[in-house]
């Protein structure tokens, strides 16, 4: 959704939380300059006025599909895989349903333990982090997250696919998919792109 504060310039977020919920959740990285992020990190309090618009984007969930699911993000894309593993949850969809988050070091995964909680809870919920710049200790996979599951998951005919996150490896992810047999359209992809406001209305 496209969000403003305090009559600065919209921004969009990804929406964390789930269909049907009483009130929305985003989850906003805070980092550089720029009035919004200054604003967000000093000034905005309970209780403020946020201007919303939206829905935009791809990345929601195609409740009708009864085939596997496969979520890959990488950074804060983990929020609208979130919203959508969540919602397949929620619905009780016994579908295989996998997520893949790629990360530079586990300092990168603060929503883990809630994953790994789905994980305990749902026999069908895989959690796969992925780290490309692990600190010492690390343990768990290493690597590229689209290379990993390229490795993993050679043949993906029947999966529906939900890819978010920085650019390049949203590219990778979206043709890795394609070529392992992912129908376009099964592969809903919403790159992280800094001031791009998406054209596409989810609700059209």
């Amino acid at each position: 959704m496209r969000l403003g504060f305090a009559n600065l310039p919209p921004r969009d977020y990804s929406i964390a939380s789930h269909p049907g919920d009483k009130s929305l959740e985003f989850h906003i990285r805070v980092r550089g300059p720029g009035a919004v992020a200054e604003h967000l990190r000093s000034s905005l309090a309970v209780g403020e006025a946020v201007v919303i618009d939206g829905p935009f984007g791809d990345a929601y969930l195609r409740a009708d599909h009864s085939g596997p699911i496969l979520a890959i993000a990488g950074g804060t894309g983990l929020v609208p895989a979130k919203s959508i593993i969540g919602a397949a949850l929620d619905l009780g969809q016994a579908q295989p349903i996998y997520f893949y988050l790629g990360a530079r070091s586990e300092t990168d995964l603060y929503a883990a333990p809630l994953f790994l909680a789905w994980a305990a809870a749902h026999r069908n919920f895989t959690f796969v982090p992925v780290l490309s710049d692990p600190e010492d200790g690390s343990t768990g996979r290493l690597g590229n997250v689209a290379d990993a599951v390229a490795e993993d998951f050679p043949d993906m005919t029947g999966f529906k696919c939900y890819v978010a996150g920085p650019p390049p490896m949203v590219a990778a992810a979206v043709k890795l998919a394609a070529a392992a047999g992912a129908g376009s359209d099964d592969i809903h992809a919403d790159p992280f792109v800094s001031g791009d406001h998406h054209s596409n209305s989810a609700s059209e």
